[in-house]
């Protein structure tokens, strides 16, 4: 027999074996997904340019369970049971002063003459929608995908 405690303060005491199986390997997956986000976001802002810091200091980690929502997979809407990766800009409970960075995407993807020439070795590219113009702008830095590539190479060589 084992013993789960829950936020909300209340306890489950398991006997069953298969049932106590399931429980622990979802909890090991949900503690494998956070440990995804915070590495995801340890990684982002190591590649993010920083001026104020309000930029960096909006890149926080999703909670598996917690920050789950409905997102859309080739039109179809779809509702995980869990969930892995970051939040940008945007304000949440955890850091009231993200909603202060809603330029993430052109730091990330550069504008004008100079993002548009702005090579970067992409595990993915830019939005199709995402437009330059003609001023002179700012490079692209592309920090969500260097630190999204050191991901990759951290997960490939088992550091992490």
């Amino acid at each position: 027999m084992k013993s789960y405690r829950f936020d909300g303060g209340f306890s489950v005491e398991i006997d069953e074996p298969t049932l106590l199986k399931a429980l622990e390997n979802t909890l090991q997956y949900q503690a494998f997904l956070r440990k995804v986000s915070n590495t995801l976001a340890r990684e982002v802002r190591r590649f993010v340019p920083v001026d104020t810091g309000r930029l960096r200091d909006s890149i926080l980690p999703l909670d598996p369970q917690q920050d789950v929502g409905t997102i859309y997979d080739q039109g179809q809407r779809i509702k995980p049971k869990y969930i892995a990766g970051i939040s940008i800009g945007a304000s949440n409970p955890k850091n009231k002063r993200a909603d202060l960075a809603p330029y993430w995407a052109f730091v990330e993807y550069g504008t004008g003459l100079r993002g548009v020439f702005t090579e970067i070795k992409k595990p993915i590219g830019n939005p199709a929608n995402w437009k330059y113009g003609i001023i002179n702008g700012q490079r692209a830095s592309g920090y969500i995908r260097k630190g999204l590539a050191s991901l990759i190479q951290k997960s490939k060589k088992g550091v992490f």
